[in-house]
């Protein structure tokens, strides 16, 4: 794992235990963003784009579980591994950590050698699931591609030689406009199959919901 790539994002309103926790995971090569409470935290993580958040359970104002609970609301938990940093040890504590999306957590006071093996467990579990989720990606794509050359492309060919046949018998414009037409729809098909072969997929916002597949 190339931990020089990562950014760990260390919230907590101890100055102590943000710069400890920084000095440790610098050693090891992260990148390290530290913050000082939870509302920055939630006000910074879009920016920071942390790959890990070490998130403290009690902090003034907006305390951690309420910040994890917030952040779920955006990012899931193989997207954005939250692991809790927490004083209190009792299981119902704990469990109500992982039952708002938590990954894992650090009791305090923190045992750095189990810091760092939680941190990159969870690092490599994010790859490992983002790399199956492209894989599913493709094999989508490639099963849609399958139904395209079925049921697009053979219309297509059928309804492009029907066209030929019918030229001048209307105003050419109107042919060459139908014709246009039905030749887009086929290089899109072939855009996309040229996409999936390249083995890796880009988006374009549609919507604000909605995405559809990059195919320049």
């Amino acid at each position: 794992m190339d931990a020089k790539t990562k950014t760990i994002m260390v919230v907590d309103d101890s100055e102590v235990d943000r710069g400890t926790l920084s000095s440790v995971l610098k050693k090891h090569h992260f990148n390290v963003v530290l913050v000082e409470g939870g509302e920055k935290c939630i006000e910074l993580v879009g920016k920071s784009k942390p790959d890990v958040i070490l998130l403290d359970t009690v902090m003034p104002h907006v305390d951690g579980n309420e910040v994890l609970r917030q952040l779920r609301t955006k990012h899931n938990a193989i997207e954005l591994p939250i692991l809790m940093v927490t004083i209190k040890s009792g299981s119902t504590d704990i469990v109500q950590s992982l039952s708002l999306g938590a990954n894992d957590y650090i009791t305090k006071p923190v045992d750095f050698d189990v810091a760092i093996m939680r941190v990159n467990t969870q690092i490599k579990i994010s790859e490992l699931s983002q790399s199956l989720s492209k894989l599913k990606e493709l094999e989508a794509v490639n099963a849609m591609i399958a139904t395209y050359n079925h049921e697009i492309n053979n219309p297509l060919s059928v309804a492009l030689g029907a066209l030929r046949r019918l030229e001048g018998f209307g105003p050419a414009e109107d042919y060459e406009k139908i014709e246009r037409a039905l030749w887009r729809i086929t290089s899109i098909v072939k855009a996309i199959k040229d996409v999936a072969k390249k083995g890796q997929l880009e988006f374009n916002a549609y919507t604000d919901k909605s995405k559809i597949i990059k195919i320049d």
